[in-house]
């Protein structure tokens, strides 16, 4: 009867190992969407903090470029050009380049 018993706990252990082996996938899943970590790897605090100044760096470039922008437009003349340069920019922006690029980067077409 003991052994019944043994064997009736490992399973219950095992089944509550692959309960919990699921949660911390969702929960790293969650984690890398959140915070923008590539799908694959360990989520750790070391790449975590180096995603989040990445990002950080990025942002303040953003921020960087759009108080550039707002001093530009605060000259008539040189809002006339901002408003040409912007326009030119989006004539030539193809949302589906950078499908490709991402396409091709994985080189799906084995």
């Amino acid at each position: 009867m003991a052994e019944d018993k043994v064997a009736a706990l490992n399973l219950l252990l095992k089944d509550q190992v692959a309960a919990l082996e699921q949660d911390l996938y969702a929960v790293q899943m969650q984690a890398r969407g959140e915070f923008g970590l590539p799908p694959y790897g360990a989520v750790t605090a070391t790449s975590l903090a180096r995603t989040l100044a990445q990002q950080r760096q990025q942002l303040e470039q953003d921020i960087a470029h759009m108080n550039r922008d707002l001093q530009r437009v605060q000259d008539d003349a040189e809002f006339k050009r901002w408003l040409t340069e912007q326009t030119s920019a989006a004539r030539q922006f193809d949302p589906f380049d950078e499908l490709d690029m991402l396409l091709n980067a994985g080189d799906f077409r084995r």
